[in-house]
This record gives C-alpha cells, structure tokens and sequence, in this order.
C-alpha cells in the first residue's frame, strides 16, 4: 500500500479536454457521464430501498410483529437504511459498486490510488443514503451533474475519485 500524497493533477487532452489525474490513472469519461453514474446510483438505489423494505418486513414479521405495531415500522426503517449503508460501504471498499463494476467505473482514494478503506467507504455511503430522500436527490442530482470534474459531494466528503477505464497521453497544458 501506498502512503505517498499525492497532489491532484489536471491534464488537458490532445482534444483539448480537461481531466482528472491522481498520479497513476486519468479520468476519461465522456461528457454527460454524471448524468449517466446518476441513472446508474437512481437504478441501484431504488433496487436496495425495495431489497431493504422486503427484509424490513421479514424481520418483522420474524418477530411477531403486525404490520401496525410501531416497532415494525421503526424494523423495517431501519432495515431500509441498513441495506444501502452497507452495500455502498462494502462494495466501494471493495473498489466499485456492482453497477460501477458494469460500467467500468472504479472508486480509488484520492491520496494512495487504491480503493478506499473502511471510513472513507463508510462516510462516501453515508453521504449517499441522503441522496436517496426525495426532494434532497432531485436536488443532489443537479449538484453532481454541476460538479467540478464530476466529483459529487460523496466523494468530495470520502476524498475518493470514480476513474473511468481507458488512459490517455497528457500533453502540457
């Protein structure tokens, strides 16, 4: 493991584009990819909230509870808050979520290159789960499509990066 700093770098491509350079991969995605990491985050987002609801339910109803009863509801809120928090925290930890891994997308931390560890994997997820609320994602959405070098707030909060998969030759800027 790297514990090297190393200073973020913009490059400016031989089309005359800016990216992103961390010391070692650049960021090569395509205009209107946030636009695209945010149809990828709405579609895993709305997966985990209907995944989290079910075992909210099941929990429940483990435990005796009707479906009236407060601490089923309190059950299944906690459970649809779980699930993603621990998805997002395990799967960026592990480098990308399963839709980045699709995409070929990785998540690396911003001072060693490598995936991030457990806190930053943890606070990035965290910040997520608020993005999830329905007004606070309309919102959040048009924040990381404005984004500078399409860091959204979660990864400006972890200090991690999303790369895209293909290098490209810098030349000086």
């Amino acid at each position: 493991m790297t514990t090297a700093t190393i200073k973020p770098t913009i490059v400016r491509a031989e089309d005359g584009s800016s990216h992103y350079w961390n010391g070692t991969d650049y960021d090569t995605r395509p205009p209107g990819d946030a636009f695209i990491r945010s149809i990828l985050f709405v579609v895993e987002a709305n997966v985990l909230a209907v995944v989290g609801a079910f075992l909210g339910a099941l929990v429940a109803t483990a435990f005796g509870y009707p479906a009236d009863d407060p601490r089923a509801s309190f059950l299944m809120f906690t459970c649809f808050i779980a699930t993603p928090l621990i998805y997002f925290t395990v799967t960026v930890h592990f480098g990308a979520t399963l839709a980045q891994r699709i995409a070929g997308y990785r998540t690396v931390c911003i001072h060693t290159n490598e995936a991030p560890s457990w806190g930053p994997s943890f606070l990035r997820a965290l910040v997520l789960i608020f993005a999830m609320l329905p007004l606070v994602g309309f919102v959040y959405f048009f924040v990381c499509s404005a984004a500078q070098f399409n860091r959204a707030p979660h990864d400006m909060a972890a200090g991690t990066f999303v790369l895209g998969r293909a290098p490209i030759q810098p030349i000086a800027v």
